[in-house]
């Protein structure tokens, strides 16, 4: 009497792993999809927290001095950078208040390595390369950066309206600053433009 054994286990086919992989692929991509979009929105939602931070910083320092020291007059680009002048211009990149308070604009010159005032806010902030902070300096030449690396001030102007009870108009641009390795899509997609008036001090103090 002969006796047979079948020691062959059962195992995959070809088109049952192929099949297997596809499936394996499909989830995989859907995972990583999902990733990655959470990822994205995690950092637009991030870098709008910051833009939000940095803008309210400007805005409301210069709502304040503007109260407590009054107008005084806007110098234009091309230069023209000091506030004892008696110039008459009402409209310009640069603000002066009656206590000596200036705000600007100011980028890193890479030639020199150190901060200069933008002369010409087209030319020096509009590359998106670029990075333009507001600086302010105080009555006692202290310069102070309102805003930091994270974004960066694509335009800038101050008009001085209202000559009976004068009032600022405060227009800016903000982008993130390309400096954080930000994609470019966040980068470009992130804009904000800001228009906002300010009134000198409405109460007087005695």
């Amino acid at each position: 009497m002969k006796y047979t054994t079948n020691n062959t286990s059962p195992a995959f086919t070809l088109i049952e792993l192929i099949v297997a992989i596809t499936i394996f692929g499909v989830i995989m991509i859907s995972v990583m999809s999902v990733f990655l979009f959470a990822s994205q929105m995690s950092a637009r939602v991030e870098v709008q927290r910051i833009m939000q931070e940095n803008i309210k910083n400007v805005v409301e320092d210069i709502a304040e001095w503007v109260r407590k020291s009054g107008l005084s007059w806007v110098l234009p680009d091309g230069g023209i950078d000091a506030c004892s002048w008696s110039w008459a211009w009402l409209v310009g990149t640069k603000l002066c208040l009656n206590n000596g308070t200036q705000y600007s604009i100011w980028y890193i010159d890479s030639w020199i390595g150190s901060w200069v005032r933008s002369t010409d806010i087209n030319g020096d902030c509009w590359d998106i390369k670029s990075s333009c902070h507001v600086l302010k300096k105080d009555t006692a030449w202290w310069y102070y950066p309102l805003s930091n690396s994270f974004i960066h001030f694509e335009d800038i102007s101050f008009v001085i309206v209202n000559s009976e009870v004068p009032k600022l108009l405060l227009n800016i641009t903000v982008r993130p600053s390309s400096y954080k390795s930000l994609p470019s899509a966040i980068v470009k997609n992130n804009k904000v433009h800001i228009q906002t008036t300010f009134s000198e001090r409405l109460i007087k103090t005695y």
